[in-house]
């Protein structure tokens, strides 16, 4: 419920990536379909409508890449006119070609090629477009340089009046096509859907065995979204997505009971026990021993002896 409340407050990137994330959790298990009808429902605003036409990239476009690929981010211009285009990055114009618009999941994804002025590097390239084609979230990957991929944001140019702010696109508050408020009516169905969902999965999954539990978790966490490169560390507000994605994943696992009681048999969690103590016993026979000689007292030797065993496995219980 925490994270379906976050996901109704945050901005179009935030809710592109999330939605994909969630796409690639239902591809890889379905039993988690309760929990990712309602991420998608609470991204709506960013989604696709299955009735609609491809949308249209052309126009300009004020972007935020990471062009010298060092994690900071530069700003790009970006020219788009049907399937081709050219960006202005460190005083130089490039070209990116093939632009290819389609369907993917619940979001419209464009697949791109880039070449640089002097033909000294290419790539390809995604981005995560919102319904209107007006903001994009996506990265880049260069031929031949197995590192990456790399972030590449923007926004379309508003026809009238200053184009916003690097910082503007990130924080997703660049003007009326990153709003995604919802009324409070919205945000209580919302709630009760979140509570129901994992209600509904916790009843089907609690009756598997431990270790499917554990594989059912593994998918929600491996599927969380990658924080874009260039966008900050891990207290930057981009980071934010990823850290509600994870704790939503530690929420499943608790009421899940995934648990060290039920991850770890009772044979096993008591052999565990018994070596701790063999092992216990057998450092106090030694390091009495060692004591022993160094003291020339075997009493003095026991006491201490005794005392550090029993300090070492109070802190081990």
């Amino acid at each position: 419920r925490r994270f379906v409340a976050f996901l109704v407050k945050a901005n179009v990137s935030d809710q592109m990536r999330a939605a994909a994330a969630a796409d690639a959790v239902m591809a890889k298990d379905s039993r988690l379909e309760p929990l990712v009808t309602v991420v998608l429902d609470a991204c709506s605003g960013s989604l696709q409508d299955a009735s609609a036409a491809l949308p249209s990239m052309d126009g300009e476009w004020e972007c935020g890449c990471d062009y010298f690929k060092g994690g900071d981010a530069i700003d790009v211009s970006l020219r788009i006119k049907g399937s081709e285009g050219s960006y202005l990055a460190d005083n130089k114009r490039h070209t990116v070609s093939g632009i290819t618009i389609r369907r993917q999941g619940s979001l419209f994804v464009a697949d791109f090629s880039w070449l640089n002025s002097d033909a000294s590097a290419s790539g390809l390239g995604t981005w995560l477009l919102s319904p209107k084609a007006d903001f994009m979230a996506g990265t880049w990957t260069q031929e031949g340089v197995l590192s990456g991929p790399w972030s590449w944001y923007g926004r379309k140019k508003l026809s009238v009046g200053a184009p916003p702010s690097r910082d503007a696109v990130l924080s997703g508050k660049a003007g009326p096509a990153f709003s995604s408020g919802r009324d409070l009516e919205t945000e209580k169905r919302l709630d009760a859907l979140a509570s129901r969902a994992a209600k509904a999965v916790v009843q089907e999954l609690r009756a598997l065995r431990p270790e499917v539990r554990e594989e059912v978790a593994q998918v929600w966490e491996q599927c969380a979204p990658v924080q874009p490169s260039g966008t900050g560390g891990y207290y930057s507000k981009l980071a934010d997505l990823r850290k509600a994605w994870m704790a939503a994943g530690s929420d499943l696992r608790t009421v899940m009971g995934l648990t060290a009681d039920s991850l770890i048999s009772a044979e096993q969690r008591g052999l565990a026990d018994a070596i701790c103590f063999v092992v216990a016993l057998v450092l106090s026979l030694l390091l009495a021993r060692i004591l022993a000689l160094a003291l020339g007292n075997s009493t003095d030797a026991a006491t201490w002896a005794f005392f550090g065993t029993s300090a070492a496995l109070f802190v081990d219980v």
